[in-house]
């Protein structure tokens, strides 16, 4: 049952990401990099709440009361990196767009 239930994600996020891309280089032409950026990130929500009832993955996420509330106020996130899950969640969750850092090695 969890092979099909991975699949059946697998493909729900495979067939529309595709139609979500174009529009997402249709409307880059019309709107701004911020806006765009929740255009995408709204792709990303669509991954977790379609994990959410396809998979059945339940989100936990301990300390959002301490992040600030306003939307340019900054913070900086330090995320376990157990899986790609909490890369897409991010975006999905947060007040206002991020910006990532990666390591050299990586």
């Amino acid at each position: 049952m969890n092979l099909i239930r991975s699949v059946l994600h697998i493909l729900w996020m495979a067939i529309t990401v595709v139609p979500w891309a174009l529009f997402v280089v249709v409307v880059s032409y019309f709107v701004s990099s911020t806006t765009l950026y929740w255009i995408c990130a709204g792709w990303l929500r669509l991954s977790i709440n379609s994990g959410t009832v396809i998979l059945g993955i339940r989100n936990r996420v301990q300390g959002m009361e301490n992040l600030p509330k306003g939307a340019k106020d900054p913070a900086v996130l330090l995320v376990k990196h157990q899986s790609v899950w909490e890369t897409f969640l991010m975006p999905a969750i947060m007040p206002h767009p991020l910006a990532y850092v990666f390591k050299k090695e990586l």
